[in-house]
């Protein structure tokens, strides 16, 4: 369930044995933090991070709670929208019980990736989050952030009323506008992305991507190709830009069994998100880790 440190694998992609994709997920306390409130969860056909919020609350329950969430669907191909917001109702209900235990309140991000089928019946990717965990798409040199961040700051940089280089040293930088738990109901946003030999998917908890700029992950995975490498490039250098938070990754690589295939482009759109069920609202309140 959690995944603590490293762990890695691969797996043939259903129904095209001609590409394989294999993961790496490191976990880390980083440089400053007392415990790591992270959580990872791989089983080759889901990818999840989950970054805990709460501190003395019990932050590292609560990401736990999510794992175990989706662990406790037994996601299988092709992975349904309805299957990851089972998972994530059950972890908000988990999540409910731990806060009320700890006497406090706490909660956790969660963000990631299924292996799905898209219209056609083809293997695709469905992209999941809710909070400010991150996923990031590498393909053909270019690196692309699928999901939108749940958070003050960028709802005041959607807005044009601050700058990115604002953000960094907002006040409010680190409240959430989305979260498992906090009285909130699961609202997650999804995209469905094609599955294409050559791409690279990044996902992670804001310990990396408030700490390793954009340009310098792409970068690495410019460099290092294989997903071990990358993943652990990834982590170290989070931990030499000064460590400030606990630190999570995934790098998901899909490969070609034989040279033969060729990369192409991505898409990426909102998919299923209507028919997903949901009473959160712009009015609730907005958790600070």
């Amino acid at each position: 369930m959690t995944q603590i440190g490293t762990t890695s694998g691969t797996r043939e992609v259903p129904g095209l044995p001609g590409l394989a994709v294999s993961w790496a997920a490191r976990t880390d306390i980083g440089r400053v933090r007392e415990r790591n409130e992270d959580s990872v969860y791989t089983d080759g056909t889901v990818f999840t991070v989950a970054d805990g919020m709460g501190g003395h609350l019990a932050g590292d329950l609560a990401s736990t709670a999510v794992v175990k969430g989706m662990a406790g669907q037994h996601p299988r191909y092709p992975v349904h929208p309805r299957t990851i917001f089972e998972a994530l109702v059950a972890a908000s209900d988990a999540v409910r019980d731990i806060s009320t235990d700890s006497g406090g309140s706490s909660g956790s991000t969660v963000t990631g990736v299924a292996l799905t089928e898209d219209e056609s019946g083809a293997a695709a990717w469905l992209v999941y989050n809710i909070g400010d965990s991150r996923v990031y798409v590498y393909a053909e040199g270019t690196l692309t952030r699928v999901t939108h961040d749940h958070s003050v700051v960028q709802e005041l940089l959607d807005a044009g009323r601050i700058t990115v280089q604002e953000a960094s040293i907002h006040p409010d930088r680190n409240a959430i506008t989305r979260a498992i738990g906090f009285n909130m109901s699961p609202k997650p946003d999804f995209w469905l992305l094609n599955l294409v030999a050559g791409m690279r998917f990044v996902i992670c908890s804001d310990g990396l991507s408030k700490e390793v700029p954009e340009d310098e992950i792409c970068e690495i995975l410019q460099e290092q190709t294989g997903a071990q490498d990358a993943a652990t490039a990834l982590l170290r250098r989070a931990l030499a830009h000064g460590g400030a938070d606990n630190i999570s990754v995934i790098v998901i690589a899909v490969d070609p069994a034989e040279s033969e295939a060729a990369p192409s482009e991505p898409r990426h759109s909102a998919a299923a998100g209507s028919e997903i069920p949901s009473d959160a609202g712009d009015s609730e309140p907005k958790p600070v880790r």
